[in-house]
This record gives structure tokens, sequence and C-alpha cells, in this order.
């Protein structure tokens, strides 16, 4: 049972990752001229988001 947990982990994670990281890279282009949000600040809250 842990075993199949961890597969699922490993495919679903990752791209998980990748869809909010676009998410919050779209954002940032999005607000760009309203809050000058660089892709260093959003990388910084998706990190701080996943965990």
């Amino acid at each position: 049972m842990p075993e199949s947990i961890e597969l699922f982990l490993q495919k679903f994670s990752l791209p998980a990752f990748i869809m909010r990281y676009q998410h919050y890279r779209e954002r940032a282009i999005e607000n760009r001229h309203v809050r000058n949000l660089s892709k260093t600040q959003s990388f910084r809250n998706l990190t701080a988001d996943l965990q």
C-alpha cells in the first residue's frame, strides 16, 4: 500500500508542480504593470505554497 502511494506521488507531484509554477508565472506576467513581480519572486511564492 505505501509503495503505490509513492508511485502515485512520483507520477503526479512533478506535473502538479509545473502546472502551479505556470499558473504563478501567468499571474506574474498579467500583473507586471501593477506589481513588479520578478520570476524569482513568483518562484519563491510557489515553493512557499508547496511546503
